[in-house]
């Protein structure tokens, strides 16, 4: 995954308000959307289960490469969305204090596969610690572009084998610019 659609490279992530994601998109980025989200999300990891990650890195999903699992080795949990034609998903989890956290989701056309059963989807975006494999408590984020209509599958993973403990996951869903 190339990130080349991702909204920000920032690379300062000293400070409290940085999410650690694959692109260290920061949360006072002036293009993250304004106001209340369209959709939240709450849930337990103890919900989840570990799952097998051999999916996340083949070239038919290209989540994250096999070398990051240890931040999705925990318990998974998924939500589901859609996301119109034209639009565009921003997605952040906030985690409960101390709760390590890792987030992802995959864009589909008429039908979600859920992990570990995933064979393709259209895209995938993962928000994680690639600096440190370690940010309890810390949100993460991700951005996904979207032209057509998509069925979405959110998945919130325990990272270093995390296996319980509460998040939120907040969805923006606005209009592409572009479109």
């Amino acid at each position: 995954d190339d990130d080349t659609n991702d909204p920000d490279t920032d690379t300062d992530t000293d400070s409290d308000t940085d999410s650690d994601t694959d692109t260290d998109t920061d949360t006072e980025d002036p293009d993250w959307p304004t106001g209340d989200p369209t959709t939240t999300f709450t849930g337990d990891l103890s919900d989840g289960a570990i799952i097998d990650l051999d999916w996340a890195d083949q070239s038919t999903v290209a989540c994250w490469v096999a070398t990051e699992n240890m931040n999705f080795d925990g318990n998974h949990v998924f939500h589901e969305t859609t996301q119109g034609e034209d639009r565009d998903l921003w997605v952040r989890v906030t985690p409960d204090s101390g709760v390590d956290v890792s987030l992802y989701g995959m864009q589909f056309g008429s039908s979600i596969q859920t992990p570990p059963d995933v064979t393709s989807c259209i895209a995938c975006e993962a928000g994680f610690d690639w600096v440190d494999d370690s940010n309890p408590g810390r949100k993460e984020e991700i951005f996904m572009s979207g032209w057509s209509p998509y069925k979405v599958l959110i998945g919130v993973a325990g990272a270093n084998g995390t296996t319980s403990g509460g998040y939120t996951v907040e969805v923006w869903d606005v209009e592409n610019p572009w479109s």
